[in-house]
């Protein structure tokens, strides 16, 4: 392919972004998206685990750009218990402190996962762009999936959305991932200790999963923040649409 296209290619692709706070389901839709055939690049937008920035920091969130963009957000508190498991079980430096230290801490905690979602869902908005999430992608994947790849351009038939949806159950893809055979979707993408299951990028996967993991004091604090930012109802505003 002549340099001219291949650039063009890569620019085309850098335009089309889906944007996601950590541990929100990105690498499930890495997967989706891309045995659909839907070229997308994925961004943190700041908000990256290894860079560890504080929300109360001033522009920690990188500006969306010109570029046609998507929300993919979860609810903040699977998030955050999902990026505390991920630290401790996948990174060489992992994070050193317990799990009702991690949910108040302001470089991961619930109230930057939370607030980078609303912030980023202005922005989207703002920009007639999509918001999706998690819970709905769990709930009604087909149609969920069918409104994100035609946001992007792509038109997959209906049967081809139900193959892809049926193929990446999270239970399956746990299975590809051990198996190895999700490594052509990126290096990610498999167990960082060989046949530990602990270490795959891929944990639980359930919506709701946090009850489990938060004694029922780190589940009110979280609550607290939620409410007190309003979360349910200004996210209701903006996804769906």
């Amino acid at each position: 392919m002549p340099v001219k296209q291949v650039l063009q290619k890569i620019l085309f692709k850098r335009r089309k972004v889906i944007i996601s706070f950590p541990k929100s389901g990105r690498s499930w839709y890495r997967v989706l998206l891309d045995e659909l055939g839907v070229e997308v690049k994925f961004d943190h937008l700041g908000s990256d685990l290894a860079l560890a920035e504080p929300w109360q920091k001033a522009g920690y969130i990188r500006p969306i750009g010109m570029r046609q963009a998507a929300l993919l957000t979860r609810d903040p508190r699977d998030a955050v218990v999902s990026a505390f498991y991920h630290l401790r079980d996948r990174v060489k430096s992992p994070y050193d402190g317990t799990m009702s230290d991690f949910i108040r801490d302001p470089r991961f905690g619930i109230e930057k996962a939370a607030r980078f979602n609303l912030l980023c869902a202005e922005q989207v908005k703002a920009r007639r762009g999509l918001v999706i999430s998690y819970e709905e992608t769990h709930e009604n994947p087909i149609e969920t999936l069918d409104r994100t790849a035609r946001f992007f351009g792509c038109s997959p038939s209906r049967e081809r959305l139900a193959d892809v949806a049926e193929r990446n159950v999270f239970s399956r893809m746990r299975e590809r991932e051990l198996s190895g055979e999700l490594g052509r979707h990126g290096a990610a993408l498999g167990a960082t200790t060989p046949g530990d299951e602990r270490s795959l990028k891929l944990r639980k996967g359930r919506v709701g999963g946090y009850v489990d993991d938060l004694s029922d004091d780190d589940a009110e604090f979280c609550h607290s923040v939620l409410q007190r930012l309003a979360y349910a109802e200004r996210m209701s505003g903006h996804l769906g649409r």
